[in-house]
C-alpha cells in the first residue's frame, strides 16, 4: 500500500488496502492510507468513510499527529499524504 501511495499509484494503493482490510478488518493503517488515496482520486465520500473507520479504530489519528510521525520520509510523499487526509476530513 505505502509503496503504491509513494509512487502516486492511488488506485493500486486502494486495491492493496482493500485486500489488507479483508484479511484484517481492524487494520486502521489500511483504512487510513486508502482514505488519503481515495481523496486524492477525488472520491471524497469514500475517503471520508475510510478515515472515519480508521479514527474509530485508533482515536489518536489526526493530521497533526501524522505530520509529527509520518509513515514516509520524502517531503513530497508526506505532503500528499497530509493533503489527502485533510481532503478526506481527518481531524486536525
Amino acid at each position: 500500500m505505502n509503496a503504491y501511495f509513494a509512487s502516486a499509484e492511488y488506485e493500486h494503493c486502494v486495491e492493496a488496502a482493500d485486500k489488507a482490510i479483508q484479511m484484517r478488518p481492524n487494520f486502521y493503517g489500511a483504512h487510513y492510507i486508502s482514505g488519503a488515496a481515495l481523496a486524492l482520486l477525488g472520491r471524497i465520500e469514500e475517503a471520508g468513510d475510510r478515515v472515519r473507520t480508521a479514527c474509530e479504530l485508533n482515536p489518536r489519528l489526526t493530521v497533526a499527529n501524522t505530520a509529527r510521525n509520518p509513515m514516509f520520509v520524502r517531503a513530497d510523499d508526506v505532503s500528499r499524504l497530509l493533503k489527502g487526509l485533510e481532503l478526506a476530513g481527518t481531524p486536525a
